[in-house]
């Protein structure tokens, strides 16, 4: 989902990709704060046992593609660009691992990324209290 707020981005300027992304933020709150934020990387069975569609939609979509876009403002426009670039050179036609997109970050950025991922891609359940605020809207 986050290629599409790209596209948006490059197709019709920033105040679209803005939008998308108020979007997408607005959905993805509205989830926590009713109490039913998740872990992205639980299984689809996972989602399907909790018998509400919308929960696997806006963790898997939404917080996924929001995920992109706060990464992409930690660690700027070019180390987050090439950093895709590499990994799409290091893993074409392999099975490649949530650890090898890690790795590309990292290495781009020149530092640890860990913890940010895990705040964005392990928490969820129970209140985890990650909201999402667009204050720095890019311009």
């Amino acid at each position: 989902m986050y290629s599409d707020g790209v596209y948006l981005q490059e197709t019709s300027g920033q105040v679209a990709y803005n939008a998308f992304i108020q979007f997408l933020t607005s959905e993805y709150n509205s989830l926590v704060k009713d109490g039913l934020d998740d872990r992205i990387t639980q299984s689809l069975g996972y989602f399907e046992g909790r018998n509400n569609p919308s929960i696997y939609s806006v963790v898997v979509y939404s917080k996924s593609a929001l995920f992109f876009d706060a990464l992409r403002e930690e660690i700027g426009d070019e180390a987050f660009f090439q950093a895709l670039q590499n990994y799409f050179q290091d893993h074409r036609y392999e099975v490649a691992k949530p650890e090898d997109l890690l790795r590309a970050f990292e290495a781009t950025a020149g530092r640890s990324l860990s913890d940010f991922y895990d705040t964005w891609l392990n928490t969820g359940g129970g209140g985890s209290g990650l909201v999402v605020s667009h204050e720095n809207i890019r311009t």
